[in-house]
């Protein structure tokens, strides 16, 4: 997780003389919005807070990011990721040494724990790759879809695609890979078979045939 960044971005603070009141914008991604609720209240009551109040948006890390460096005003930013951050900071709107401090720029770290049955008979050692690979270009054994749907499940981000044909099928993204892409409903985009249905395609089919034909469903399927 990203902690607020200092030097301020688009300035968004008012201030007016004589009461020292000032306002702060922040803007963060929603998951920790309940802290900062606390953090700046608690602010509020040191003697560097008096007088300071904040305007907060909060929201999907990705489209807090893109929303400031398209003109949101902005003094305290914090996202999740970090294309989200350096986004801001090759616009000049965050300073390049946002990530220099011993935490290198994040506040804490996330630990996923996987549970599975005792002995663990399926042998699971990772995370489904789901159905495809995605890729903003094609490539000999790309399939043209369009995105469908994208889904932000914490760590991960589930983006669902469907061919000109009606097929459909899942990508797993973490959530760096996701806001790199910045995908939303109706982009096209190409997608590939997993790994394991390149390498062994069935007798006399290509790769992406066999894919289309073991991996993907039609909607009335589904």
């Amino acid at each position: 997780m990203t902690p607020p960044t200092p030097p301020p971005v688009r300035p968004g603070g008012a201030v007016s003389g004589g009461g020292s009141s000032t306002q702060l914008g922040l803007v963060a991604y929603s998951t920790p919005k309940k802290a900062f609720d606390a953090l700046t209240t608690a602010f509020a009551q040191t003697a560097g807070g008096k007088g300071v109040s904040f305007g907060s948006s909060f929201g999907a890390s990705g489209s807090q990011s893109r929303a400031v460096d398209s003109g949101q005003s902005a003094d305290v930013v914090a996202f999740s990721t970090t294309p989200d951050m350096t986004r801001l900071v090759k616009d000049k709107l965050v300073a390049s040494s946002w990530n220099t401090n011993p935490e290198k720029g994040f506040s804490s770290d996330s630990v996923v724990v996987m549970v599975v049955r005792k002995g663990n008979p399926k042998h699971i050692t990772g995370w489904d790759p789901h159905d495809v690979r995605i890729s903003l270009q094609a490539g000999p054994d790309t399939i043209e879809a369009m995105v469908s749907r994208v889904i932000h499940l914490g760590f991960e981000v589930r983006v669902e695609v469907q061919q000109p044909e009606g097929q459909r099928a899942n990508a797993q993204l973490t959530r760096d890979q996701a806001a790199e892409l910045e995908l939303t409903a109706g982009d096209l985009v190409y997608v590939r078979p997993p790994l394991a249905a390149v390498a062994a395609p069935a007798p006399g089919q290509a790769p992406a045939e066999e894919w289309a034909r073991s991996r993907q469903t039609s909607p009335a399927e589904r």
